[in-house]
């Protein structure tokens, strides 16, 4: 009997938002692919979503610009990349080099395959309150319940980063998003989109970038003196 398969197309290619070589931020710029980051609000965040048609079942931003910090020190800070969970809310790892359309950032992934080269799963359940624990849910679908409460209902959770300093990447995850639903009528997925622009805007990256650059100095500086003191 033919195995019955869950397919689920995602994007694997993942833009890192503070990048340290300013010739790759202006090459990205001319590409279109990056905009000066302005201050962002839930209403702005919102609007910006029904005006492109983004899809989701519910949207997150950071609680604010504090929490933005501490998702960046938590290596969450990365914008296009979508990260899978099973009903339990455990994360499923795949494999992005079984590339089955041939495109470079996207793939199809047999959730149900038993093949563990293709997709596994891992048991730790705090990844994906984790990402939520340091965000706020601005809007949501109108009949749905809160997240926690509606936990259950689904098969699959689909978490995913944008950024409006983004557009392209950010678009081409909610469009993702909906070839996700679209792939097997008799799964519920649950599509949790997570924005990861400042209220502050360019002030703050541009601060966080300041902060990036005196911690690398100081620490280069410490290993030189270790250097120098053993040798």
């Amino acid at each position: 009997m033919k195995r019955t398969t869950f397919l689920l197309i995602f994007a694997a290619m993942g833009i890192v938002m503070m990048t340290s070589s300013s010739c790759m931020k202006l090459l990205i710029r001319a590409m279109g692919e990056y905009k000066t980051p302005k201050p962002e609000t839930p209403e702005s965040i919102i609007a910006h979503c029904e005006k492109n048609d983004f899809n989701y079942d519910y949207l997150y931003m950071a609680i604010n610009d504090s929490a933005l910090a501490q998702v960046i020190n938590h290596g969450y800070f990365s914008v296009g990349k979508i990260f899978p969970f099973d009903h339990q809310q455990r994360p499923i790892v795949i494999n992005s080099g079984r590339n089955a359309n041939g495109c470079p950032h996207v793939a199809a992934v047999d959730y149900q395959s038993q093949d563990t080269s293709v997709s596994t799963t891992i048991s730790d359940t705090l990844d994906f309150w984790n990402r939520l624990s340091m965000m706020q849910l601005i809007h949501k679908r109108q009949e749905l319940t809160d997240i926690t409460l509606a936990i259950q209902d689904y098969d699959y959770f689909i978490v995913g980063t944008w950024a409006k300093m983004y557009p392209k990447i950010s678009k081409n995850v909610h469009d993702d998003f909906r070839k996700a639903i679209a792939v097997d009528s008799t799964k519920k997925v649950c599509i949790i989109s997570l924005n990861y622009d400042a209220r502050m805007g360019n002030r703050f990256f541009k601060s966080v970038e300041k902060q990036t650059k005196q911690y690398k100095k100081a620490v280069k500086k410490a290993e030189k003196a270790a250097k120098k003191q053993g040798g």
